[in-house]
């Protein structure tokens, strides 16, 4: 395997693509996002919690559609297909 620069979205998903179709595995496991979770206090007793999707800008969702679009792919190719989203607790 040589190592150099991924230099377009079309690419990456071709590299990505062909990781799932070449692995012999009936599943795979696709990272998918890294989101924060952001907590909300609206008075004394009421906390919540929402994901803070544009807090970081563009990467999280963007992270989180392209590996949905993967899934998909995958599962269009008869692979069981799991998500996996790393959320941070701030």
């Amino acid at each position: 395997m040589t190592t150099k620069p991924i230099k377009s979205e079309s690419e990456l998903i071709e590299i990505l693509q062909g990781g799932i179709i070449r692995s012999e595995k009936q599943g795979v496991k696709i990272l998918a996002g890294h989101l924060p979770l952001i907590y909300m206090d609206e008075c004394p007793g009421k906390r919540y919690a929402e994901l803070g999707v544009n807090r970081w800008g563009k990467f999280s969702t963007y992270s989180f559609e392209l590996g949905c679009r993967l899934a998909r792919d995958a599962i269009d190719r008869g692979k069981k297909t799991g998500l996996m989203v790393i959320v941070d607790d701030l």
